[in-house]
């Protein structure tokens, strides 16, 4: 997979970066910005905005009602990520990621796209504190992650 390159930090590289807007913003909410600084590499799952609108209007309405609980928010942000930079070429089928909430995603290869559990990767950016991959959909991961904190049914 081709990776694209940004000078700015993760925030501002998918504030830039179109159909990435509205994970942008809940990130922001969960206090990304906070915990990824320059000195800082990690590597950050987001949905596409196409992914995010095709989700249940009542997910999302309480994704956002949780994510103003701080420490839920901390947590939640964080089962997006991955401490460190993961490069493309290091996406290896079958490739567990650890994921920085203890939770964990699994690296698949399906009929030549990279997947992230059951989620293919559309898009690659490294910025200049770490690596963005954006997904077609909400990885299953994730979706448990939502179901445990009673934002999915």
């Amino acid at each position: 997979m081709p990776i694209e390159q940004s000078n700015k930090d993760m925030m501002a590289t998918m504030m830039d970066m179109k159909d990435t807007g509205m994970a942008a913003s809940i990130m922001k909410m969960g206090g990304l910005e906070g915990m990824v600084t320059p000195e800082g590499k990690y590597t950050l799952f987001v949905a596409s905005d196409t992914a995010l609108k095709a989700t249940s209007p009542g997910v999302l309405n309480r994704m956002m009602e949780k994510l103003k609980d701080r420490q839920f928010a901390m947590y939640f942000v964080k089962g997006h990520m991955v401490s460190g930079m993961v490069m493309p070429n290091e996406m290896t089928d079958g490739k567990t990621l650890a994921l920085m909430n203890g939770k964990t995603m699994t690296v698949r290869m399906m009929d030549g796209r990279m997947m992230v559990d059951d989620a293919a990767i559309t898009r690659a950016v490294k910025t200049n504190n770490g690596v963005i991959y954006v997904m077609d959909k909400i990885p299953s991961s994730i979706m448990a992650m939502l179901e445990e904190t009673g934002m999915s049914p």
